[in-house]
């Protein structure tokens, strides 16, 4: 099957990626970026709606994109290569960036506690339990 083509691989991969109110955000966020292309809602909407004889997203639209979802424009455009990063690592780098904000800040402070902790010599041997909830909540 040929592959799909550049505009439509990366209309797709926005599809995926942009939440509510994102489109705004994204636009804003161009704007405001110094360097900013300044891209509008309305040259996304057009883009992501594949109208024809309208703009398409030029090279810095695809910069504030890209730096709007903490990625690289090769990504944006299917370039999934992370280096010399093994599958697993990729596999997790991937996951990482898919997941909200304060989830990525939540797992970077348990990665970076544990790695403090190994450097220490401390040893993680007892699997983790949850608290039990308190009486009122229990029931």
């Amino acid at each position: 099957m040929p592959r799909a083509s550049v505009s439509k691989r990366l209309r797709a991969r926005l599809h995926r990626k942009l939440r509510y109110g994102d489109q705004a955000a994204l636009a804003k966020f161009s704007q405001e970026r110094p360097g900013g292309s300044g891209i509008s809602e309305t040259d996304l909407s057009n883009f992501l709606g594949a109208h024809p004889n309208r703009r398409g997203l030029t090279i810095d639209d695809l910069d504030d994109v890209a730096a709007f979802f903490n990625t690289t424009v090769g990504e944006l455009l299917g370039d999934t290569r992370l280096g010399d990063l093994s599958a697993e690592e990729q596999r997790l780098v991937h996951a990482f960036r898919e997941l909200p904000q304060k989830q990525q800040t939540e797992i970077v402070d348990v990665v970076e506690f544990m790695g403090l902790a190994a450097r220490e010599g401390r040893r993680f041997s007892a699997p983790i339990r949850p608290r039990p909830l308190p009486e009122s909540e229990s029931a």
